[in-house]
């Protein structure tokens, strides 16, 4: 079984009392030089001492590309107070958190399908609160949670929510709610679990694919004495089965030793991914399956499957991005979907795309401004070229400068500025240099000194 997720790995941050801020450092600033994919922090940092979105964040601040997993208990943090945290988190990162729960008692819900129930509506709370395409305020009325009319927040990116745990509720809830299901590496508990929660998936109209398997493990090198022990073969020969028979695509390993985890992330995470595309079909990994909820905003007309994999990114009118990007300055416009391009090859590939739709509007889009309103349209197909935004002095003598169709004159201007040169827009810095946002041309300028 295998359900096409790319493989990732991570570490899982050390809970104790004694986990200060030099440990975070030290534990935070390797996972990411070593290329690991992620850190999960757990609810109980430092013995409870420490609230896991301030921990999240002071890595955040410390870090540049390394994923940050948030592990959350609802019955410690009102779910809206935990999408707030989350989605200003998101932002501030680019786009590199995700959201992990577990269910467990409190005094609104101290059994255990009472609390199964409360952690679905913590989830259902959390995706309003995130829920900014469809406008307005946040509302929810529930057994456990209630918003009547909060304002809303936009994470920067499709933030996933996972769910741990083995019990049957549970997984039911994650069949119907959740991106990713978190568990322990028993075979026993994979092959049941995963059949749980695509039955539950498939009942509410989901593809299991859009949910992501992860898995927690322990292990050390040298001496083998068990699974996740002994050599780097070893280990792979542990962990193959697991990605290959029960889908897993995240492990995660839980170690406070430096060395384990330098191993790991060095030499096991490369081998499994080698072992792993010899045993399967050939593009095994990496395609993404949207979650049900976006595909229910796809609009008529369109080959959304069909979309360039090449491009920078593909924005559908489900996903968060489309409420940033479905107007243009002046225009407001509901496109069916927007090809985010970054190179010319990308540009190429886009406009191929467009020709295969010869009933559906297109428009091109740069930055800043379009008063025309091309920029933007209902129901059809835009090319946004605002990625493609470099500014390259070509000759300091003749003072000649290539700038991308995507640049504003701001940008010009601060790019400029290092050689005392300068070139009039007639405008403001936020305007798109690119005809001034509707056509989208580059081209060659001569700058003037300043």
């Amino acid at each position: 079984m295998n359900y096409g997720h790319a493989l990732r790995f991570g570490l899982h941050l050390p809970s104790d009392a004694d986990c200060g801020p030099g440990r975070l450092a030290a534990v935070a600033g390797p996972a990411e030089q070593w290329g690991l994919d992620l850190l999960v922090v757990p609810a109980g940092t430092a013995g409870d001492d420490l609230e896991p979105s301030t921990v999240a964040s002071w890595i955040a601040g410390a870090t540049v590309s390394l994923g940050l997993v948030l592990e959350a208990r609802p019955a410690t943090l009102h779910p809206a107070m935990l999408a707030r945290a989350v989605a200003s988190l998101d932002r501030l990162t680019e786009g590199r958190v995700e959201l992990a729960f577990r269910a467990g008692p409190s005094a609104a819900a101290p059994g255990t399908a009472d609390s199964v129930a409360a952690l679905g509506e913590a989830i259902a709370v959390v995706r309003e609160l995130w829920n900014v395409l469809d406008r307005g305020l946040g509302r929810f009325t529930g057994r456990f949670y209630r918003l009547a009319g909060a304002e809303k927040a936009a994470p920067a990116h499709d933030v996933p929510i996972s769910v741990d745990g083995q019990d049957q509720d549970l997984l039911r809830l994650v069949g119907l709610r959740a991106d990713e299901w978190s568990t322990g590496c028993d075979a026993a508990t994979l092959t049941q679990g995963n059949r749980a929660v695509d039955e539950a998936a498939r009942g509410a109209g989901r593809d299991p694919r859009e949910i992501r398997r992860r898995v927690t493990i322990r292990g050390g090198f040298g001496e083998r004495t068990g699974r996740f022990t002994g050599t780097t073969a070893d280990w792979v020969n542990d962990l193959l089965p697991l990605v290959v028979e029960h889908g897993v695509g995240t492990i995660v390993l839980d170690t406070e030793e430096r060395d384990v985890a330098a191993g790991f992330a060095s030499e096991v995470a490369p081998a499994l991914r080698a072992a792993a595309d010899a045993v399967l079909p050939r593009g095994w990994a990496g395609a993404r399956v949207r979650r049900s909820a976006v595909r229910a905003r796809r609009r008529p007309g369109i080959d959304y499957e069909g979309a360039p994999p090449e491009m920078a990114e593909v924005v559908e009118p489900g996903d968060p991005a489309y409420a940033r990007l479905r107007s243009g300055y002046l225009r407001g416009g509901a496109p069916g979907i927007i090809l985010r391009a970054a190179t010319n090859e990308q540009v190429t590939q886009a406009l191929a795309f467009a020709r295969r739709h010869p009933g559906v509007a297109l428009s091109r889009r740069s930055a800043g401004h379009g008063v025309s309103g091309r920029s933007t349209n209902d129901g059809g197909i835009v090319i946004d070229v605002s990625l493609m935004n470099a500014i390259e002095v070509l000759d300091r003598k003749t003072r000649r400068v290539r700038i991308g169709p995507g640049a504003r004159w701001a940008e010009v201007a601060a790019a400029l500025e290092p050689y005392g040169w300068a070139l009039s827009s007639g405008d403001y810095g936020g305007v798109g240099v690119g005809g001034l946002a509707t056509a989208g041309a580059s081209g060659t300028s001569r700058a003037g000194t300043g």
